[in-house]
């Protein structure tokens, strides 16, 4: 299925709110403030069960007139200017790497970022997790990771933090990972599950989860293929 994020100038990340629009709202890298982007996403009926699995009413997609693209919601706030689609998340140079705390004691996540280094890849790292993923949405390419060690633990939370961001990156046509799987692969047990993550193009997160664990799930999936 065709995906595609449509970017806006100004506006909030609603992206498990019906609305009879047919784009996602993205939040300008101006706009620090992720704590109301996801006050409005409802949970209560969704633990035990993937974000993928949820129930179309609740997780909707729309597609837009005569086009045959497949579109998740848009929930309007004032007024907006169109700024670009996004269909396809590439490979570049530009990386944004969280808790480097971790890297004390996790020498796989170290190598990756040494891997970054060395090759010269530009740092694009404001500390905001809702402005990092923007630019990759925006820019089209580039990866946030954000990876946990013994002393390091994971900070992000599942349900309303990793998920439905997780949700933008793969619906603009990147890919999410916790090193195994896709972050809308994972079982919500608890409102406050936490866990690590990476955003990115394909080739990025094949990297991130061969770096990391020795192999990577995406490594024969097609392009344009969830897995």
């Amino acid at each position: 299925m065709d995906t595609i994020v449509t970017s806006y100038s100004r506006g909030i990340l609603l992206p498990s709110v019906s609305s009879q629009r047919s784009s996602t709202l993205v939040s300008p890298p101006t706009s620090f403030s992720a704590s109301s982007s996801f006050k409005r996403l409802k949970s209560s009926s969704i633990f035990g069960d993937s974000l993928r699995l949820t129930p179309r009413s609740q997780l909707t997609a729309k597609k837009a007139k005569n086009s045959g693209v497949s579109t998740v919601t848009k929930c309007e706030i004032g007024q907006s200017l169109h700024v670009k689609e996004t269909r396809e998340i590439s490979e570049g140079k530009m990386f944004s790497p969280g808790n480097l705390r971790a890297t004390f004691d996790n020498s796989e996540y170290s190598k990756l970022i040494d891997y970054y280094v060395k090759e010269k890849n530009t740092l694009r790292y404001t500390g905001g997790m809702v402005p990092d993923v923007n630019q990759i949405i925006v820019k089209e390419k580039g990866i946030l990771t954000n990876v946990t060690s013994p002393t390091a633990k994971a900070k992000l939370r599942l349900l309303f933090e990793v998920a439905p961001l997780g949700l933008l990156v793969e619906n603009a046509g990147g890919f999410s990972s916790d090193g195994y799987k896709s972050v809308l692969e994972k079982t919500i047990v608890n409102l406050d599950d936490r866990t690590q993550v990476a955003y990115g193009s394909k080739n990025e997160i094949i990297r991130f989860e061969e770096t990391l664990y020795g192999t990577s799930r995406l490594k024969n999936v097609p392009l344009g293929v969830t897995a």
